[in-house]
């Protein structure tokens, strides 16, 4: 599996597939001390957190959106309210292929791709074939290019 996550950009962008692999240009805030001025400049104040998942059925990436608007969280960025999820959901889902499954776990509201849904017709995103665990990103830990 190849997976590019990018950050640079405060505010959440869509995703693409390039090639058959997925590429996050900007997954937004995940912790930043800011006071909180989307509304001022017209963006949407969404982050995200990326978990990936490597099984020998396939690979499984959920992506949480985070609410980063610290006037509105207080300085405590969480996942995204049930009100919220539309919207950021229309922004993660934007430039995909196909419309990603949608769920709710322990962690909060998420979008899940598997290898099959990234794929566009006559493309692949073939899984590793052994398990190797759990990967997480995040903005706060800086660009990450993960390659299997």
């Amino acid at each position: 599996m190849d997976l590019v996550v990018g950050h640079g950009a405060r505010i959440l962008q869509p995703p693409e597939i390039m090639d058959g692999t997925p590429v996050f240009h900007g997954i937004g805030n995940f912790v930043w001390n800011a006071p909180g001025r989307f509304a001022r400049f017209g963006a949407k104040p969404f982050g995200m957190a990326l978990s990936i998942e490597f099984t020998h059925s396939g690979d499984v990436l959920r992506l949480y959106p985070l609410m980063t608007d610290n006037a509105v969280t207080g300085f405590q960025n969480r996942t995204v309210t049930e009100a919220e999820f539309d919207e950021a959901a229309a922004i993660l889902s934007a430039d995909l292929p196909q419309e990603p499954h949608r769920g709710q776990d322990e962690f909060g509201h998420y979008l899940e791709l598997s290898s099959g849904l990234l794929a566009a017709p006559g493309e692949g995103w073939s899984g590793l074939g052994t398990p190797v665990g759990s990967v997480s990103a995040h903005s706060a830990a800086g660009p990450e290019i993960l390659e299997g």
